[in-house]
């Protein structure tokens, strides 16, 4: 069986991934959806990836999964809207989402399902110039171009600070999800100039157990908001979807879920 696949997005990202699709025997590249482009009819693809951003997430994946599409959701950030995550956990189709480059999610979601999250909390470094936002003042911005010194630029929930965030927060918002918690999940994000990897710091506590697990990754030299081995974690994604997908012979059921 050939997996067909369509991509939404065309950017550095996409283009990488497209790459990792063409090379695998059992899949078959659709086609790369861009802003103007028209996302090819459900019946013709298995698999729809989002490599976009946050707001395709909601204006063009979503139409796709009420109508009954598998897609898999790379733009996580976009899940800090309530309504949208509980629409597409409605629909017909299946919304997943890519986290594999996220170390410690399934320690998280075993401790939630033990007893419950007490405590969840991330804090995230990157170099200042990758975290300039368009509501910023002009101070802000400019100790951020400067980047000489370290800056908590936003603390508070995870859906706080990913709305501030939308293309930088995908880890925390994947923090909450897996901890089944919005309301005990905090996040806070801070522009480091000795941040050359990007780094993450997740802490957690339940009734079952704590842990605190540190993530370094790379900036990808194309793509500097997101790491280098967010292309590997998409595509790792995509084995484990197909790999379902061949053992049950159907889709992969109606959930968000977390791979």
């Amino acid at each position: 069986m050939v997996f067909r696949i369509v991509l939404l997005g065309d950017g550095n990202l996409a283009s990488l991934i497209a790459e990792g699709i063409v090379a695998r025997a059992n899949c078959q590249l659709i086609g790369t959806v861009g802003r103007g482009d028209e996302v090819p009819s459900v019946v013709e693809y298995d698999l729809l990836v989002e490599v976009a951003s946050p707001e395709a997430v909601g204006a063009r994946v979503l139409p796709e999964v009420e109508a009954g599409a598998t897609a898999l959701i790379v733009s996580v950030g976009a899940l800090a809207d309530q309504t949208l995550r509980e629409r597409l956990q409605r629909a017909p189709g299946a919304a997943l989402i890519a986290t594999g480059a996220v170390g410690g999610l399934e320690f998280v979601r075993a401790l939630a399902l033990s007893g419950g999250v007490e405590h969840a909390h991330i804090s995230s470094s990157k170099l200042p110039s990758a975290l300039i936002q368009p509501w910023m003042d002009d101070a802000l911005v400019a100790r951020l171009v400067r980047g000489d010194e370290r800056i908590i630029v936003a603390t508070g929930s995870a859906q706080q600070v990913a709305e501030l965030f939308p293309r930088s927060a995908n880890v925390a918002i994947a923090l909450a999800l897996a901890a089944d918690s919005w309301s005990d999940t905090t996040a806070e994000m801070i522009a480091d100039p000795a941040a050359i990897n990007t780094t993450h710091v997740i802490t957690v506590r339940g009734a079952a157990g704590s842990a605190r697990f540190e993530m370094s990754n790379l900036p990808s030299p194309t793509q500097p908001r997101s790491s280098l081995v967010v292309a590997s974690s998409v595509l790792r994604s995509i084995d484990a979807i197909i790999a379902v997908h061949t053992e049950q012979n159907a889709g992969v059921g109606n959930l968000l879920s977390l791979l």
